[in-house]
């Protein structure tokens, strides 16, 4: 008879820490599927991140070649300047 509690008591014993286990697991499995979603809400916010900066570089690309432009226009259209500036203004400009 004693031999039966005991192995009974064992048992549920063993059941009880199978059970905790388990929920332990399953707050475990939710707790990665909430880092998932949140690993993807913030890739999505670096991706919209990338893409501004790719802007911001193409507009300033664009204004420094602005800047470039203008600043040839106003050296050419510059008074002083001698046949041989006129030449390598020209020289420059192919490139």
């Amino acid at each position: 008879m004693l031999d039966s509690a005991l192995s009974i008591a064992a048992l549920i014993l063993a059941f009880a820490a199978l059970a905790g286990l388990f929920q332990r697991l399953h707050s475990i499995t939710r707790a990665l599927d909430a880092m998932q979603r949140n690993i993807a809400e913030i890739h999505g916010e670096l991706a919209k991140i990338s893409m501004a900066l790719q802007t911001i570089k193409k507009r300033t690309a664009n204004s420094a070649g602005d800047s470039f432009v203008d600043e040839f226009v106003e050296i050419d259209g510059d008074q002083w300047l001698d046949e041989n500036d006129r030449r390598e203004l020209r020289e420059l400009k192919q490139l």
